[in-house]
């Protein structure tokens, strides 16, 4: 079975997944108490519903198997204060993810990632205890279904 180690998320190394983003090394709006920081670019193609995931597994873990959307990209957010990691695969998306071509990446509070059409990915896990994740998710005609991964399973570790 092939192991491999996450890496945090940068724009260079994930370039080819899609685009990661510190929100909190963007300029931000202040109020009495608050701040907000937005994205400089849309991350979307079109409207989107905004999901929460609580994710209680941490690495060492095993992806036995992945989903892809062809129809859009999709925006994961790491924003409860605690690490996450994400398995990704950039196989041709007219078959199966593959497991050499998987990639893991760490995700900190206020990063977020979006995930170009045709990634394999896997949910996102835990790194340091039980937490959750946020993402957006369009609403097309495609499914969300998990294949098994050709050559896998692949074990993440940190």
């Amino acid at each position: 079975m092939k192991t491999i180690q996450a890496v945090h998320a940068t724009p260079e190394n994930f370039a080819r997944f899609g685009t990661v983003t510190r929100l909190t090394d963007t300029d931000c709006f202040q109020g009495d108490g608050w701040k907000c920081w937005l994205t400089e670019e849309p991350c979307m193609d079109q409207p989107a519903h905004f999901g929460m995931t609580y994710v209680r597994t941490w690495p060492p873990y095993e992806v036995a198997s992945m989903e892809r959307h062809t129809k859009t990209k999709e925006l994961m957010v790491c924003g409860a204060g605690k690490p996450i990691v994400v398995a990704l695969a950039d196989s041709d998306p007219a078959g199966h993810a593959q497991a050499d071509d998987v990639r893991a990446f760490l995700l900190e509070p206020g990063e977020i990632l979006v995930i170009n059409k045709g990634i394999w990915h896997d949910a996102c896990r835990a790194v340091e205890g039980p937490t959750h994740y946020y993402f957006f998710s369009l609403e097309t005609d495609e499914p969300a279904v998990f294949q098994p991964l050709d050559g896998g399973p692949v074990t993440i570790t940190v």
